[in-house]
């Protein structure tokens, strides 16, 4: 029961805590130019690009300058989500994993230590529910 619970609340949290990072990228997305324009990065390459006398090739190249940021931005927001999707699917393999161990210990007992009656399965499923029920209301306060 414990190995349920514990693969249950790691497949809840993983869950939850991706789709935050969905919506959190997101407005991460929105939000990006305000934190970057700030960094000495931006502010050393903005200087010499206001250096260049023409102002079309200056336009240009404070165009080129966002394409890169742009890039490198959405690049770093997938890798992170790409990651927090593979965690999310392996959380919930590892749980459907261990679910089907309990199942097939309620179906096919190997001897009397593994037997589980139909009303401890209940009590365990409804307990994984709630775990869910909690970790879901966590997220959506946060």
């Amino acid at each position: 029961m414990k190995e349920i619970c514990r693969n249950k609340y790691k497949h809840a949290s993983d869950e939850q805590g991706y789709l935050y990072w969905k919506l959190a990228t997101d407005r991460t997305r929105v939000s990006f130019y305000d934190k970057i324009e700030n960094s000495p990065l931006v502010k050393t390459a903005t200087s010499s690009i206001n250096r260049i006398p023409n102002i079309d090739e200056r336009q240009e190249m404070f165009e080129r300058l966002r394409t890169i940021f742009d890039t490198a931005k959405n690049d770093i927001l997938n890798i992170e989500l790409n990651y927090f999707d593979k965690q999310r699917k392996t959380s919930r393999i590892m749980y459907e994993e261990t679910l089907k161990k309990l199942w097939s210990a309620y179906h096919q007992p190997r001897d009397d230590f593994e037997m589980i009656s139909s009303i401890m399965l209940e009590i365990i499923q409804q307990r994984c529910e709630k775990i869910g029920e909690r970790i879901e209301c966590i997220y959506k306060f946060s």
